[in-house]
């Protein structure tokens, strides 16, 4: 089973120390609570662009992570782990987000739109992730048909990740392959949700594997 409800998907998340080892040379503060890091680097030759992530909560309260995203898929909903949203910054042309949570699609349903899985977070603990978007980057969001490019070129990335800091009312979905997954209402993850940043990271300066 993906989840149980009454504690969506803990699985993967630990009491632990921070590890120098995953810190990235790009890190989070937009929130006082939360610590964000990540990995970015490119891969030019599969035309991808793959991070790693590590959420940090030292505050005293559970936090729920809305980071793992359900695609309604032809006749049930599907998991894809990396999925990634990628969206252009109006207010800062040539930073890009690469979101992780719930943001609304402006030409899809609401029954069979994009759904955040909740992942808690306990107060101490942190929980890690990946994420994958094309390269080079367009806009993206797995409920329109077509990526469109960037109205600039893309200069800098910013990765964002959904949060939630009270417990969700949660509405288990069963997924392709007859898993379960626990999610919030629509309703309350686009009243309650924020987002926290990692700093932007220039592009130029993301290693590529050799």
């Amino acid at each position: 089973m993906l989840c149980v409800c009454a504690k969506p998907y803990t699985d993967d998340v630990r009491s632990a120390p921070p590890d120098p080892s995953k810190k990235s040379t790009a890190s989070l503060n937009s929130d006082d609570s939360l610590k964000l890091t990540w990995t970015p680097r490119i891969d030019a030759a599969s035309g991808a662009l793959h991070f790693d992530y590590r959420i940090e909560n030292p505050g005293a309260q559970d936090v729920w992570v809305l980071d793992l995203l359900l695609s309604f898929r032809v006749s049930a909903y599907a998991l894809n782990p990396e999925e990634t949203l990628v969206r252009e910054e109006a207010a800062h042309p040539g930073r890009v987000l690469l979101t992780r949570g719930y943001v609304q699609a402006e030409k899809v349903l609401p029954q069979f739109e994009l759904r955040p899985v909740a992942r808690r977070l306990a107060a101490g603990a942190a929980v890690e992730g990946r994420g994958r978007a094309s390269w080079p980057l367009r806009n993206h969001h797995p409920d329109e048909h077509e990526d469109e490019p960037l109205a600039h070129a893309a200069r800098e990335a910013v990765l964002e990740v959904g949060v939630m800091p009270i417990q969700p009312e949660l509405l288990t979905l069963t997924i392709a392959g007859g898993e379960t997954a626990s999610v919030p209402r629509p309703a309350d993850a686009s009243r309650f949700q924020r987002f926290i940043r990692s700093e932007a990271f220039p592009l130029s300066a993301t290693p590529t594997p050799k």
